[in-house]
């Protein structure tokens, strides 16, 4: 926490404040990741256990993320998740779906075929600096070449000569670095800079205004104590914390007791060793001889949240869990915008209801809302989840003909022994099953439908579609197991999907 705390303080004195070139060492692409972060550029691939975003800096970073970043430079993100929009693309997850299609539409970004983006593979330095120089308004082939990229983003000091055709390491701390690099960068054919661009849309680091308010501070020789309170923004439940060091701009301060704000302004001013820098703390900011009880600051947050909010909106697909713990294994997977009963929130975590299943997801997946203005809408609709996770029950089962149990099982009778589950009655047959359901198209395919295939003349196949392309099913050749519709012989024998529930 007290690395934290000094990072956080280091962003809060010296945004702005000129970053070194080359290569940046770790701590300076932490910076940089928080920078972003809190622009809302950036996010983490977890949360740690006091419920602060984990960035996993020193991992590949894959091009559905490279879209993502993409978009959210443009500062077109608020249009890419409100609009509709289409693509050739068969093999794209439901979260990027949005920031593809926009920049696909846009003509920023093309697939690796006609139906396929393969969002998951790794993204290369010359992929990402392309995506920056396009948010800048450049244009590959025309202002620069793709495959060399870094030929216009060293001259346009985003880069400086540390990225070329030889560079094979690259990693998200790189994608935050040279992202913080390109905000002062020009647009094209204009003095606006992207980070001036971004701030006409809305999107700007403001010192003063964080996800955090400073109610009180103390300040002693070697020693600071920050208490921190949560905001609607946030969610995140912050209190008292101890610091015993901090940085502006890589350069240590000097913790003294300073009898005003002021001082510590000044005091800062001079450690950033830029004249011309001005320091801008929160009006709030002041030095008194004060600090909460973290315990009563918890439970006073937890009870203001419970008493205003009876439930939570995903933001993103979430797995339920058992206990409040990434390591638990989940229950099932909730779709981004269903909304859940909200039970209890502790340590960055929100205990939740939704259908017949109560467990934990983490909250910076979620948004606190009124339960009643969801109720009985598709948003609180819980049917297509709970009947995947009861398929995923049956991995695992052999495959025997005529059989439909836990014990063995053919493909009609998978099926029809899962939706039995829920009240739906269907023929042992994958045929009849194929009259029986509605028929519905590769768009209109969501999970929880039935998909239908040829696999020896006729209609002789059926399983249970997942979303992203998969499917769960009883296979001949090894039981109830999931697979794609994208593999070369299931996409050979599909032969369309039907629909059972509502």
């Amino acid at each position: 926490m007290k690395q934290w705390i000094s990072l956080l303080l280091a962003l809060v004195l010296s945004f702005a404040l000129a970053l070194p070139a080359g290569a940046a060492p770790p701590e300076q692409e932490e910076a940089a990741a928080w920078q972003l972060y809190y622009m809302g550029l950036f996010q983490g691939t977890d949360t740690d256990a006091e419920g602060f975003p984990v960035f996993s800096l020193d991992r590949s970073p894959t091009r559905a993320q490279g879209v993502t970043m993409l978009v959210r430079l443009l500062g077109q993100e608020e249009d890419a998740l409100a609009g509709t929009w289409t693509t050739p693309f068969q093999d794209v997850p439901d979260w990027a779906a949005p920031y593809v299609g926009y920049a696909y539409e846009k003509g920023l970004t093309n697939g690796k075929s006609e139906t396929r983006f393969d969002p998951d593979s790794t993204i290369r330095a010359s992929e990402y600096l392309t995506f920056v120089l396009r948010a800048l308004g450049y244009v590959s082939g025309t202002d620069f070449a793709w495959d060399s990229a870094w030929t216009l983003s060293d001259k346009l000091g985003i880069t400086h000569g540390e990225y070329n055709a030889s560079t094979t390491s690259f990693d998200r701390g790189d994608v935050a670095w040279i992202s913080v690099r390109a905000l002062p960068a020009p647009c094209k054919d204009s003095e606006q800079t992207l980070e001036e661009l971004l701030a006409d849309r809305g999107i700007q680091y403001n010192a003063g205004r964080c996800t955090w308010e400073e109610e009180c501070v103390t300040c002693q020789k070697d020693k600071m104590v920050f208490s921190l309170t949560p905001t609607r923004e946030s969610k995140e439940v912050y209190t008292s914390f101890e610091v015993t060091s901090a940085t502006a701009n890589g350069l240590p301060c000097e913790i003294e007791q300073y009898p005003t704000a002021a001082k510590v302004k000044e005091q800062c001013q001079k450690i950033s060793r830029k004249e011309d820098q001005t320091v801008t703390l929160p009006d709030a900011f002041s030095l008194v001889y004060l600090r909460y009880d973290e315990a009563a600051a918890k439970e006073a947050a937890r009870q203001s949240l419970l008493s205003e909010y009876d439930g939570v909106q995903l933001t993103e697909a979430v797995r339920l869990r058992s206990a409040a713990d990434n390591d638990t294994a989940p229950s099932l997977t909730i779709d981004s915008g269903k909304v859940a009963r909200l039970n209890d929130y502790q340590d960055g975590w929100y205990q939740v209801t939704f259908g017949q299943s109560t467990g934990y997801i983490p909250a910076e997946y979620a948004q606190p809302v009124h339960y009643a203005d969801y109720e009985g809408t598709s948003a609180t609709n819980t049917v297509r989840e709970e009947l995947i996770a009861y398929a995923y029950t049956y991995l695992g089962t052999p495959y025997v003909y005529g059989g439909s149990s836990y014990s063995g099982t053919d493909c009609s009778g998978f099926t029809m022994a899962v939706f039995a589950k829920f009240g739906y009655s269907l023929s042992h047959g994958a045929s009849d099953q194929y009259y029986t359901a509605t028929s519905v198209s590769s768009e209109e395919r969501q999970a929880g439908d039935l998909v239908f295939f040829d696999t020896f003349g006729g209609i002789s196949h059926v399983g249970i579609y997942l979303g992203g392309g998969q499917f769960i099913h009883a296979s001949s050749s090894g039981g109830v197991k999931v697979n794609s519709l994208y593999e070369s012989y299931y996409a050979a024998c599909y032969l369309g999907a039907g629909r059972i529930l509502p």
